[in-house]
């Protein structure tokens, strides 16, 4: 039960901090965004995270009308909500479904990492969410029909 009621304070905490991400200085080109959106971006890369073997592949995507994302965070499907400015990325509203399971900690570190993230860089098929300039997680590329 301590486990559920210190998960639930970890969302909402990343809830809270959508706020801080106003405070990124670059903006978002056109051919970015469109690389962004309606990709299937699967997880490759939690920095100090070692990343297990699972059955499902964790990922992101952000919807190409702007507004929505959803993924699989390892044990849970989750959505919210995104935009982009000149100032960068924000993500905001996280939810999720709450199932338990073997890899909880890492799913927490990534829901973490999409939470605080305030932009992003592309590279090819790669993609990095950045927080503060700093990379906290990367992804490889599936692009969607």
């Amino acid at each position: 039960m301590r486990y559920v009621i210190s998960f639930a304070t970890c969302i909402f905490l990343m809830s809270c901090s959508a706020s801080k991400h106003e405070e990124s200085s670059s903006g978002i080109s056109k051919d970015a965004l469109s690389h962004l959106q309606n990709t299937r971006w699967e997880l490759h890369n939690l920095p100090d995270t070692s990343l297990p073997k699972m059955q499902k592949p964790v990922f992101i995507i952000f919807s190409k009308n702007g507004l929505s994302l959803n993924g699989y965070a390892g044990c849970n499907s989750f959505h919210g909500s995104y935009k982009t400015d000149e100032k960068g990325l924000h993500i905001g509203n996280l939810a999720m479904t709450k199932m338990m399971c073997e890899y909880s900690a890492v799913e927490q570190k990534f829901l973490h990492a999409v939470g605080t993230a305030d932009n992003f860089i592309i590279h090819g098929q790669e993609m990095e969410l950045l927080s503060n300039d700093k990379p906290v997680a990367s992804f490889t590329a599936v692009h969607l029909q």
